[in-house]
């Protein structure tokens, strides 16, 4: 936890930062790690009424044993107006290497 976000928790205005996952097989090693690129402004959106509508990114990294993290997968989802269940905003996946559309998924 930084500093900042335990300031802001105590004055009773939480501050939202970047999230980072780190994904393990079931013995606890580390093959993934994820880390959130959005920017400070859309991050604080994702907190607001405007939660479901706020866009985000996400890079996720290959971390083979013993070696540098090497770009894997990039995750985006853009700001669209959401009503209830209506317009829901679809999250496309990329191939970093190829940068070409690998897929995408939705929030039913």
């Amino acid at each position: 936890v930084s500093w900042l976000q335990e300031v802001t928790t105590f004055l009773g205005a939480e501050f939202e930062t970047r999230n980072r996952y780190s994904i393990q097989d079931p013995v606890g090693n580390q093959l993934f790690y994820a880390i959130e690129r959005t920017d400070c402004c859309r991050r604080q959106l994702q907190r607001s009424c405007l939660h479901e509508c706020a866009s985000w990114e996400v890079d996720v990294l290959h971390t083979p044993p013993g070696q540098y993290m090497q770009s894997f997968l990039s995750m985006r989802r853009p700001m669209q107006c959401v009503c209830c269940c209506f317009c829901r905003p679809t999250a496309e996946v990329f191939d970093e290497l190829t940068r070409q559309k690998i897929g995408s998924f939705r929030d039913p």
